[in-house]
């Protein structure tokens, strides 16, 4: 395997892949047996990425040493290739796919490689061959070919056989034969010392034309010499005939034949690479009173005569011409005669073309036949000509050029393909160098029609591809079936290796149509004008109406020729205007779109796209003034300045959906919503039903402003396990109602107020990470309770929520807790009093609530807690030091007293007897407070719950001081600053911010 891939390598400029090898001892014996899968040679360089050749089956016989000794070369005996590809092209800069042999220094290689082959053979092989350069394109189809020869002496034999059964040619846009079938037996004697290709007996057939080849071939090393003479021997009229594209049919033998026929060619001389000289060719064909009628046709084609005489003879075939000086034939006595002489080709060709005559299409179908065509009814009559230099089509020298004549057509009923009609009653083409008009009252392609007149100006411009030509016309249709034209018109086989361009003439069109039939739209009243120019920029601005409403759209495109012949990327700007639109009309029952697959944005477009919405409506949403700008690009669609109404508020929005990964397409955007209505939210917004639960039992408006990213499903909407997404949550105001948590909470409580909550001005920060909905720390202010809330919720709603509660004693006294915790603090307070301490321990309980399980069924957990993050016995030691701070207020204010009475005659004394005073004061408040304290602690210990005594939150010690605080009221100001900078930070398109 290495060996064979090895050595490969070292000899072609490719790339060599293949999907698997194996090696048999077996099959062949002596020799080995190679069989390679999936065989490919890729290009490189000009070439790269594109299929030189593939098989599917490689079989190979060699010999031990090639397969274990790779150093003595590779020696193969025979090679089949099953179900092969070949894909030979030559570029515009003449430039070949398939010279890849990389340069050998013969005088130092000694190895055998492909010296012993005896067989090959190709089996439903497939053989394209593209030049761009010359407009040529050649292909064989379900080719089997093979040959035998003994490939290791110098001078052999080689006999090989061809058949096809699909062989088309196509030259400078003409298909000059289609589906032709070919056989042949050649036998060459091959010369490998002088490198000369001898033909012996050979026989090539094409349809029914039989031709031989005599002579030979020599190469060089930068020349082939040719001398081959080509003979057509014993063919009738019937034979030449058969090659013109379905003129061959499976009962061709059966044909009445007469006439006399001739044809002979010969190819001698020198094809020089370097200097770039070809060799002198001519062909010669003449049919002289020829007579055909095939056995299943009523009419016969009589008096056919033709002369073709195909020639160079220069070396650099200055003077290539083609003189097809007659052309006649007549059918059911309406003749057709034409002429075509071309001289000089390949530099200021002169040509002189005559085409006359009348055709009744009807009888021409029972005279020749017409596979693709079903002819009811037609009369076509035309007499043109065309005389000119090519110097002259291109300097638009008119005076100098003879282009006049007129086509007619009348009564034209017929049928193409499948079911692809045509009908007009009348049509006609009239013909000058300066414009051809062609113009017709009613034309019917199927269920379409179409009036007007087309002016192609500059006509001849077009035929050199100086692309100066211009088309103008105004066309009317009365009903237009875009759905039917498609069929017609694009196919689903799309030949890959087809590179012949589309050249776009200049054009400025009008057009209208009544009645549009497109899938399921509803399309009339259609406007619109398109312009094209050489700048490359396409034009257009149209009007109509879907489902009733009106639609206005104008386009500046450019790129336009590239991105049609060479893929490169559209450009350009897209307006689009729209009173009012019910998506919901295109999209399946169950809500989602046709297709199973999200939309993926071209690779190949780079647009701007300005959409202006009065009324859309999309599932239950009806958004009002939606405007903004989409960007697409690289498969990724951006959407910037987004804003529009709903639910009497109002969304802006921007962010960007990325399809470059086409199996999950992603999403990264930012919200800023106004006055929104909770109910209309909740019942129409997936998401929003995840985000925010509780938004089913609030009624009232909110505002929010949120960041999300992550991927999509195939419905286009949010995979909510995996979404990532932050921002805030403001209630302007809103009443809650019915939400099973509270009616838990108050029924725990008995507090019936809690059923029905009032929020205003309440703003929520939160996370989503993977699923899960993260609320920050809020406090709520209802009713003189205070409610710190904090936790999160899954997609499942699965909940876990905590309540850091403070309520004043008198709600709570109806309830069991509140009992409990009234007569605990109760005999708190009597006891300090009984000591001479006066302590009040407020008017409120602090109480901390966790809610768990589900929203539908919450399971509620309550654990009363201290005041002011304090132990019961902190707050007793401070009202004895609070009352010992007022005793000493008191003393001091009477010596002050004093002292201004006495004034400095007793106020040493006053001082004197103060100190003693105060001391003794100090030393009998300081035994009395720690008898009061012993007593407390024991009193505590019995009547009031250890879970009292304990250290506690106290969220209104830990209010935020800035801007965000004071809304939020809870949490820690990291978190929020956090949740603030990815906000202000979210930059998808990665712009530079501005100071």
């Amino acid at each position: 395997m290495k060996a064979i891939k090895d050595t490969i390598n070292e000899n072609i400029e490719a790339e060599v892949d293949f999907a698997d090898i194996d090696i048999s001892f077996f099959k062949s014996l002596p020799k080995i047996n190679i069989s390679i899968k999936d065989f490919e040679i890729i290009g490189i360089q000009d070439f790269k990425g594109k299929t030189l050749m593939s098989s599917q089956i490689t079989d190979i016989k060699t010999d031990f040493n090639s397969v274990f000794k790779s150093g003595q070369g590779l020696t193969l005996y025979s090679i089949e290739l099953s179900n092969p590809i070949f894909n030979l092209i030559v570029n515009e800069d003449e430039v070949t796919n398939y010279n890849i042999t990389k340069e050998q220094d013969v005088a130092s290689s000694d190895s055998q490689i492909f010296g012993s082959i005896e067989h090959y053979a190709l089996n439903n092989a497939t053989l394209n061959y593209v030049n761009k350069a010359n407009n040529l394109n050649f292909s064989l189809n379900h080719l089997e070919h093979t040959g035998k020869g003994n490939f290791k002496d110098v001078v052999f034999d080689l006999q090989t056989e061809t058949t096809s059964d699909d062989l088309d040619l196509t030259y400078e846009g003409i298909r000059y034969l289609k589906n032709a079938k070919i056989t042949g037996e050649v036998d060459l004697a091959i010369d490998l010392n002088n490198d000369t290709y001898k033909f012996k007996q050979n026989n090539l057939k094409i349809n029914d034309l039989d031709l031989s080849f005599l002579g030979k071939i020599q190469l060089f090393a930068e020349a082939i010499d040719f001398d081959l003479k080509i003979n057509a021997p014993n063919n009738e009229v019937s034979s030449i005939l058969s090659i013109i594209p379905n003129a061959y049919t499976s009962n061709y033998s059966n044909v009445t034949s007469k006439g006399t026929s001739n044809l002979n060619g010969s190819v001698v001389g020198q094809y020089n690479y370097e200097n770039s000289t070809l060799p002198n060719i001519k062909l010669n064909l003449n049919l002289t009173d020829g007579y055909l009628q095939y056995p299943n046709l009523a009419l016969p084609i009589e008096d056919i005569n033709t002369d073709l005489v195909i020639k160079a003879q220069d070396s650099n075939w200055n003077d290539l011409s083609v003189n097809f000086s007659n052309f006649t034939f007549l059918i059911n006595n309406k003749r057709v005669d034409g002429q075509l002489m071309a001289s000089n080709i390949l530099n200021n060709s002169k040509l002189n073309g005559k085409l006359k005559g009348e055709l009744d299409l009807k009888e021409f179908s029972n005279a020749f036949p017409l596979p693709d065509f079903d002819i009811n009814s037609g009369n076509v009559k035309f007499d043109a000509e065309l005389v000119s230099k090519l110097s002259d089509i291109q300097n638009r020298n008119y005076s100098n050029i003879s282009f006049k004549g007129q086509l007619e057509g009348k009564n034209l009923d017929l049928i193409y393909g499948q079911d692809k009609a045509f009908k007009s009653d009348k049509l006609i083409a009239a013909f000058s160098p300066q414009t051809i008009d062609v113009s017709t009252s009613r034309a019917e392609l199927g269920e379409s029609d179409f009036s007007g007149k087309i002016q192609i100006n500059d006509p001849l411009s077009y035929i050199t591809n100086h692309n100066q030509t211009n088309i103008t016309g105004n066309v009317k249709s009365n009903k237009l079936n875009i759905d039917q034209l498609q069929k017609t018109f694009i196919t689903e086989e799309v030949d890959t290796l087809d590179y012949s361009k589309t050249s776009i003439p200049n054009m400025d069109i009008n057009y209208s149509a009544d009645d549009i039939k497109y899938e399921d739209y509803n399309i009339k009243n259609l406007n619109a004008t398109i312009s094209y120019n050489q700048d490359n920029e396409l034009n257009g601005d149209g009007a109509f109406y879907l489902d009733g409403s009106k639609m206005n759209l104008r386009a500046q495109l450019n790129n336009v020729d590239q991105f049609i012949n060479d893929d490169d990327a559209l450009k350009g700007k897209m307006f689009v205007e729209i009173d009012n639109i019910d998506s919901n009309k295109y999209l399946t029952e169950s809500g989602e779109a046709e297709s199973e697959t999200v939309y993926q944005v071209p690779a190949n477009y780079n647009l701007e796209i300005y959409p202006t919405i009065k009324k859309l409506i999309y599932d239950n949403y009806i958004f009002n003034d939606l405007t903004g700008k989409i960007k697409i690009d690289n498969g990724i669609a951006q959407l910037e300045n987004g804003q529009t109404k709903l639910f009497n508020g109002k969304i802006k929005f921007e962010g960007k959906y990325d399809t470059q990964q086409t199996s999950e397409p992603t999403v990264d955007f930012k919200y800023n919503m106004d006055d929104l209505e909770f109910q209309k939210m909740f019942q129409n917004s997936k998401s929003f039903k995840f985000l925010a639960p509780i938004a089913e039992y609030i009624e009232g408006i909110f505002n929010s402003t949120l960041v999300i990213s992550g991927p999509l499903n195939k419905d286009m909407s949010f995979d909510l396990s995996r979404i990532n997404a932050s921002g805030y949550f403001e209630t302007v105001k809103g009443k809650v109602s019915g939400f099973e948590p509270l009616k838990k909470l108050s029924d725990v409580l008995k507090i019936d107020a809690l059923n029905n909550w009032d929020i205003k001005d309440s703003r929520n920060w939160f996370e989503i990470n993977n699923g899960i909905v993260n609320i920050k720390p809020h406090e709520y202010t209802f009713e003189d309770m205070t409610f710190n809330v904090s936790g999160n919720h899954s997609i499942t709603q699965n909940i876990n929520y905590t309540i850091n509660a403070k309520i004043p004693r008198d709600k709570l006294k109806k309830a069991n807790l509140g009992s409990v915790l009234e007569s605990g603090m109760s005999s708190l307070e009597e006891a300090a009093k009984s000591r001479g301490v006066n302590i009040n321990l407020g008017e409120n309980i602090f109480l901390d609530i966790y809610i768990t399980n589900t929203i539908k069924s919450p399971k509620i957990k309550i654990i009363p807690v201290g005041s002011g993050g304090k132990t019961l016995q902190e707050v007793v030691k401070d009202k004895v030091k609070e009352e010992i701070s007022v005793l000493k207020d008191t003393v001091s204010q009477e010596l002050e007293k004093k002292t201004k009475e006495i004034k400095d005659s007793v106020s040493k004394v006053v001082k004197k007897e103060l100190d003693t005073i105060k001391t003794k004061v100090e030393d009998k408040v300081k035994k009395e407070a720690d008898i009061i304290t012993d007593k407390l602690k024991d009193k505590i210990g019995e009547k009031v719950d250890s879970s009292v005594i304990g250290t506690v939150k106290d969220s209104l010690e830990s209010k935020i001081g800035d801007k965000v605080g004071d809304l939020l009221k809870g949490g820690t100001k990291e978190d929020i600053d956090s949740l603030k900078e990815v906000l202000n930070d979210w930059n998808p398109f990665k712009k530079k911010k501005k100071n």
